[in-house]
This record gives C-alpha cells, sequence and structure tokens, in this order.
C-alpha cells in the first residue's frame, strides 16, 4: 500500500506541474497576442501614412502632368511645379495644441488631404506624453464603438492639453502690461490677442496703450492711431528714440542723468568763506580713453604721471578770479553791447569766490541747509553755503532748464591742487522760488557734480540781516518788508549701501571718500620708558629683538619621522610664469640674506608656488603634500581621570 500510495503522490505533483505549465503557456500566448494586436495597428497607421502620402504624390504627378504645356511655353520658369514643395509635418509632444492644429491644419489644406487621412497623418507624429495618450484614447474609443474623425481628434486633444474654461484669455489679455521691453510685451500681447473671439479694433487698440509704459502710450495716442498694426509700428519707433537717448546720456562724461538732478550738497554757513578740501568726484572713463591714459602711464584720476604709492593731490576748494588781460588787449578791445557787471559782481569775481566740500561733493556738514526749490517749473535742490561767495549751478542742470546764457569774458576756475577750469557761462536773472518766495538771481555756471544750485554769499548779501538756527534748520530774514522763514530739509542718516546699489549710483556720477587709518611704526624713545620696564627689555633682550638668523643649533634641530620603507620624497618643481619665477627667485635670495634658509643637499625636495595676497603682493607657500603622505602623524594621549 506504501508503494501505491507514493506512486499516487508523485502522479498528483507531476499533473500540478502540468497544469502550471498550462497556465504559463496560456499567459504567454495572451501576451503574445497582445503584441501582436499591437503590431497590427501599428502597421494599419503606417499604411494609412503611406496611403496618404501616396495620395500627395499622385496630386503631385497630376499637378506637373497638367502643368507641363504651360512651363514648356514659358521656358525656364517653373511657376506651377513649386507648390507642391517638401513639407515637413509638425510635431506634437503636448506643449501648446493651439499652434500645433494651426499648423497642421496648413498641411492638410496645402497637401488637399482628406478628412479620413488627417487622424492618421497626425497620430503618426505624436510623440512623448500625446502618443500615450493617443493610444489610450483610440482603445477607449474602440470600445465604445466611435469611429475616430478629424473632428473627434481635434476636440479630444483640445481638451487633453487645452488650457482649462477657469482659464479666461480676455481676462489675461485685458491685464496684460509692459514689464520689460517692448518686444516682450507685443509677444504676450499678440499671444493673448490670437485666442480671444470678438474683440473689436478699437478694444484691441485701447488694451494695448493700457499696457504700455507712460512715456510711451502718450507719443502713440498723439498719433490717433486706427489699426492695431499702426500702434503697434508708433510704439517701436518711440521705444528706439527713448533707447537711442538713453544710450547718448550714458556717454556723456557729465552726470547726472535727465531725469533727475543730482541732490545739491551741504555747505557750511555764516558769511565767513572757509577753505575745506574737497574731495575728487568719481570719474567714468570710456575705454579708449583709458587705453590712451594708460599708454602714457598718467593716472586715471588726475593728470599726473602714475607711479607705484601715487596718490592724487585731491581739489580743496573752487576759486574763481578775474582773468589776466594785456594791456594792450584793453585798449584794443571795443566796448560791447552786453550789460556791464554792476559793483556787486565786480567786487565779487575780484575776491576769488570759493565753493566748500559740502557744496561740491553732497556731503552732510554741520551747518549747512538743503532746500527744495524750482526753477522753470522744474524740481532742483539748493544748497545755502555761506562758505561759497558765488552762486552757482551745475552746467548740466542748466542745459536741461535751458537757461538763457550771458557769455562772460575773464573768469577762470582754479583748483586748488594747481589745475584750472574756464568759466565763460553766466545765467541772470533766474527766477528761483523756495517754498512760495520768488527771486531773481545771478548763476555761474561750473562742470560741478553731486548739486544742482550753491546759493553762497553773492545771494546771502541780497537779504540783509540773517538769523540762521542751524540745529533747526531755518533761516529767517526780511524781504519786500514781511519776515521770511526757510526751513531746511533734515539731514538723511548715514546708511550701509551695497555693492549694486554704488554701481547704480556711479552711473550717474558722484563723489567718493575714502577715510583710511594710517598706522604711526615709529620706535618709542626707550629714554621715555619707566627704569623697570627699561630694565626687563635689557634682561631679555634675545626675546624682545627682531629676529635676524635662525634660532641657535641644538642635538636635533627637527625630526621627521618617516613609514618604514619609504625612500626620499623628491618632487620636481612646478612650470611658473617668467613673472612668478622671477618672484620666486627675488623672494629666495631674501630668505638667504636674512638666514631664515640656508643651501641644503638634502634628497628630500618639495615644489614652492606663489600665492596672491589682497595687498597685491605675492605669498611663498611650499606644497609639503607628498612628505605628509609618508610622514608619521604625532599622536599624543589625552590623559583622563580614572574614577575608582
Amino acid at each position: 500500500m506504501g508503494t501505491h500510495k507514493e506512486r499516487l503522490e508523485r502522479l498528483e505533483y507531476d499533473l500540478q506541474d502540468v497544469r502550471e505549465g498550462q497556465m504559463r503557456v496560456v499567459a504567454e500566448s495572451a501576451d503574445t497576442r497582445v503584441q501582436i494586436r499591437g503590431l497590427e495597428e501599428r502597421m494599419q497607421e503606417v499604411l494609412a501614412a503611406l496611403n496618404g502620402l501616396r495620395t500627395i504624390h499622385s496630386h503631385a504627378e497630376r499637378g506637373s502632368s497638367s502643368r507641363q504645356p504651360s512651363s514648356r511655353n514659358e521656358g525656364s520658369s517653373n511657376t506651377g511645379g513649386s507648390r507642391f514643395i517638401k513639407m515637413d509635418f509638425p510635431r506634437f509632444a503636448g506643449d501648446d495644441p493651439t499652434e500645433w492644429l494651426s499648423r497642421a491644419m496648413q498641411y492638410f489644406e496645402y497637401q488637399e488631404l482628406a478628412d479620413d487621412q488627417r487622424v492618421a497623418v497626425a497620430s503618426f507624429h505624436l510623440e512623448g506624453e500625446a502618443n500615450q495618450w493617443w493610444q489610450w484614447l483610440k482603445r477607449v474609443q474602440r470600445d465604445e464603438g466611435i469611429v475616430i474623425t478629424w473632428e473627434v481628434f481635434e476636440r479630444e486633444l483640445w481638451c487633453r492639453f487645452g488650457p482649462t474654461e477657469f482659464e479666461s484669455f480676455d481676462e489675461a489679455l485685458s491685464r496684460v502690461k509692459q514689464t520689460g521691453t517692448l518686444r516682450d510685451y507685443q509677444r504676450d500681447f499678440e499671444r493673448l490677442a490670437n485666442k480671444v473671439v470678438g474683440w473689436p479694433q478699437s478694444a484691441l487698440i485701447g488694451t494695448f496703450l493700457g499696457g504700455l509704459k507712460d512715456e510711451i502710450a502718450d507719443e502713440v495716442r498723439m498719433s490717433k492711431p486706427r489699426t492695431l498694426r499702426e500702434a503697434i509700428s508708433v510704439a517701436r519707433m518711440k521705444d528706439e528714440q527713448i533707447t537711442r537717448r538713453r544710450k547718448q546720456l550714458r556717454t556723456e562724461p557729465v552726470r547726472p542723468t535727465p531725469a533727475r538732478f543730482m541732490a545739491a550738497a551741504p555747505p557750511t554757513s555764516v558769511p565767513t568763506a572757509t577753505k575745506q578740501v574737497v574731495g575728487s568726484p568719481i570719474k567714468r572713463l570710456l575705454w579708449d580713453e583709458m587705453q590712451r591714459r594708460r599708454e602714457r602711464g598718467l593716472c586715471f584720476n588726475c593728470n599726473e604721471r602714475f607711479t607705484p604709492g601715487h596718490r592724487c593731490k585731491t581739489p580743496q576748494l573752487f576759486l574763481i578770479e578775474n582773468a589776466a588781460t594785456t594791456d594792450e588787449e584793453e585798449c584794443t578791445n571795443q566796448p560791447r553791447n552786453e550789460p556791464v557787471m554792476n559793483k556787486l559782481e565786480w567786487e565779487e569775481a575780484e575776491e576769488q569766490a570759493e565753493i566748500t566740500l559740502h557744496a561740491f561733493s553732497s556731503w552732510k556738514g554741520p551747518q549747512t541747509m538743503k532746500l527744495l526749490a524750482q526753477v522753470e517749473k522744474q524740481p532742483v535742490t539748493v544748497l545755502v553755503d555761506s562758505g561759497s561767495s558765488h552762486n552757482f549751478i551745475s552746467e548740466r542742470v542748466a542745459r536741461l532748464l535751458r537757461l538763457p546764457v550771458t557769455t562772460t569774458d575773464g573768469f577762470t576756475v582754479r583748483i586748488a591742487d594747481g589745475g584750472q577750469l574756464s568759466c565763460h557761462e553766466k545765467h541772470e536773472e533766474v527766477p528761483l522760488e523756495v517754498q512760495g518766495f520768488k527771486f531773481k538771481i545771478i548763476l555761474f555756471a561750473l562742470p560741478l557734480q553731486g548739486l544742482d544750485i550753491v546759493l553762497g554769499i553773492q545771494w546771502l548779501e541780497s537779504l540783509g540781516p540773517v538769523l540762521c538756527d542751524w540745529r533747526n534748520l531755518t533761516m529767517r530774514f526780511s524781504w519786500e518788508g514781511e519776515s521770511r522763514l526757510l526751513r531746511g530739509q533734515c539731514h538723511s542718516t548715514t546708511k550701509e549701501i551695497s555693492v549694486q546699489s554704488l554701481h547704480k549710483e556711479s552711473h550717474g556720477g558722484g563723489a567718493l571718500f575714502a577715510l583710511t587709518m594710517k598706522r604711526r611704526d615709529q620706535d618709542m624713545d626707550q629714554a621715555t620708558l619707566p627704569f623697570d620696564i627699561k630694565e626687563l627689555l635689557d634682561e631679555f633682550t634675545l626675546l624682545f629683538d627682531e629676529p635676524r638668523s635662525l634660532p641657535p643649533a641644538r642635538d636635533v634641530d627637527h625630526r621627521i619621522p618617516l613609514k618604514e620603507g619609504v625612500t626620499a620624497v623628491n618632487v620636481r618643481p612646478y612650470r611658473y610664469a617668467h613673472f612668478q619665477k622671477s618672484e620666486i627667485e627675488k623672494q629666495v635670495a631674501e630668505m638667504l640674506k636674512t638666514g631664515i634658509i640656508r643651501p641644503s643637499q638634502s634628497p628630500f625636495s618639495s615644489p614652492v608656488l606663489l600665492v596672491k595676497k589682497k595687498d597685491g603682493s605675492w605669498r611663498f607657500c611650499t606644497d609639503y603634500r607628498a612628505l605628509n603622505e609618508v610622514t608619521i602623524k604625532d599622536r599624543f594621549p589625552i590623559p583622563t581621570r580614572r574614577h575608582d
């Protein structure tokens, strides 16, 4: 019985294996059928595409055969055959269905494809996510018994990859604004305008103007465009004009920019002309000018020759003096039909007027008052400065205000460092309105930076007695029989500026001051030292004296334990540039001279390299990496406390 039982169990196991094998075969056959079905569908698509291409080819042959007589009559001209040129059907991966459907329709219309061929050709050019969607759509539509026509295909494609109903192109078009360039704004506007329906031409023009920047939109409105194309054309011309004007202003060496005047700077007060040191303003040199100065060996900031350790002579003040004329010129000059300078002006010209550091550089200082005023309805910043003896205006600001110019002779501007500037322009009867009070003043034009107008003693003397409260920034005087009060602006607190902001301000011009701490490396006279300190220094002279040689020799100066079996580490030197090689030889010679190093015949060698420091000098470094690899590192046990 036991034997029969074992046989039955063995037969059951074999039968189970046979059943499992049959199940695997059935599963594999099902997978094979699915693969075959997929291949059949793919072959059908390929056949449909081939039929479409065959149809296109037949159309081309019929068109060329029908146009052969005309081409023969016209000689070498081939007017008809150019219609059926080679065109690539656009591929679609799921990005923008609007553009792809538009190009597909152009292709179908040009190639005259029938509706039943459009789906096959279009689906053949789907990629990635779009191709996976097509496989799913085809399976679902086949199960539901729906034939996929071009209308169905277009509707399903738009629903899958097009925008949702929540996104409104009409709302997006009405809100589009120009935040960057005009070209970017035009691209966004045309993209949205292409997707809206029912907008009249006037609405498109109004929306386009509403999104433009004000400086461009105002110019377009004045032209009263009738079509959107005309409005875009005028806007582009205005944008090019603005861009060209900005480039011209950036290339001009005199600042500030026309958008705003540079803030005027604080001066000194009280009717006593004081001379102060004026910092040199930042100059923005053109590349050609920089190259010429470099070739001549001149400093970029001044006209002196540049040498190591060169320091520019900072201008301390501006002086206006009467130009010296020869006796011969005085005799031969004929009277001119120009207004003669009054007594005050001649006195001012003779006394060599000054302009202070605060007025020149916009630097905040004591006893200064800054006011907001208007000239020809244009806002300017005025600085009341009793340390300046004349009224000054920046040449740049004067040109922007288009003030009438009176040519004067005999005035030069002498800078305290020896340089000279010419002053040949004077602006008379300039209407200045300060806090509701109107004055007529005379201004001398100079190429100043960092200020708009400076009112000096020339203006203060015309006011009579003036009571100034510099702490509260008020100035009280009598004008036209009434007491007047002017209030100055509070000084802004000094804030830290970033590199980006400093670079931005440099485009408009300004003044830069550098304050440095100079270290006094003077040896203290030992005679003035206390006796006990001097005695201590004499006792330990070897410790306090500056080392000029190596330390005293010992039995073992220095020991570098190497790993067992390691030969001498000998690394060849690096390849250096010529100037680095010269610097290495120079430093080696100096170290040999001072005794820091000495000639060695050791078989060990390590290469050296130079590392540039912040001050421009070179640091002598030795590359011991190869030696460190074979060196036994020092290990010192850390004592621990035992707890019994």
